[in-house]
């Protein structure tokens, strides 16, 4: 998960290890939000696939995907990134709600 905003904030002009009550809260404050978007994302791909009778969902990486294509200097930069390492705890999750409907999945490398 990311590092909070706040939390480096507070950590500025302290020690590397520094830590307080007010860091524990910046910090578990924007883990549940960060847990709660995947969990979102993947309750509306399961009612996307469900909608549109997809039965099938594949995992991993797109090895070359931006190769040969020309969309400019600026969207070439902020393209989407390919799902990181799996499974991954957001992707853990994800799985679970795909198997409760009883989706498919599969990981390709």
């Amino acid at each position: 998960m990311g590092v909070s905003p706040t939390r480096c904030l507070h950590q500025e002009d302290k020690p590397q290890d520094y830590w307080d009550d007010s860091l524990e809260q910046a910090t578990h404050k924007r883990n549940c939000q960060m847990k709660d978007a995947v969990n979102k994302a993947a309750r509306f791909i399961v009612h996307y696939c469900l909608r549109h009778q997809i039965g099938n969902i594949v995992f991993g990486w797109n090895d070359r995907q931006k190769d040969s294509i020309n969309i400019g200097k600026t969207n070439n930069q902020t393209a989407v990134a390919p799902l990181g390492e799996t499974p991954s705890g957001a992707t853990a999750s994800t799985l679970y709600k795909f198997r409760q409907q009883d989706l498919k999945t599969a990981f390709k490398n």
